[in-house]
């Protein structure tokens, strides 16, 4: 989830509300790491709070990606290589999803791959893949 604008009042927390979802549906979760990043810098979005809240056994896969800060906002445009902040945050999911997490997605524009590089990509998905190693 990206915070583009800001939330209506509501019962539930960001956290609650999945963990809801999934209770009620047995669907698992796709959690973006960076958007939390994003959400973080943008709104002051406490991600410890949330994921303890959050009931990770319900995170399937984990998304990653970076983006640009423009004017001081962090824009989740999946155009840059990963920043270890993010990596090290989606490990942290990963580690208490207790194994439920099945994959982990490097996300990138195909607008960026001219500006990125085919050997920049191959290279950071071999990092991610050491990242995340058991």
């Amino acid at each position: 989830m990206v915070h583009v604008i800001p939330d209506s009042p509501g019962q539930h927390s960001d956290a609650a509300f999945l963990n809801a979802l999934a209770d009620r549906t047995g669907c698992g979760l796709i959690l973006d790491a960076y958007n939390l990043e994003c959400d973080a810098h943008n709104h002051g979005f406490d991600i410890p709070a949330f994921l303890d809240e959050l009931d990770a056994s319900n995170v399937r896969d984990l998304h990653v990606a970076c983006g640009v800060e423009h004017n001081g906002f962090l824009l989740d445009v999946h155009s840059r290589l990963t920043r270890a902040s993010t990596v090290a945050l989606a490990r942290q999911v990963v580690s208490r999803a207790a194994g439920s997490a099945q994959v982990v997605v490097y996300e990138f524009m195909p607008e960026a791959v001219p500006g990125l590089g085919r050997v920049a990509i191959a290279d950071e998905l071999r990092r991610l893949r050491v990242a995340f190693r058991n």
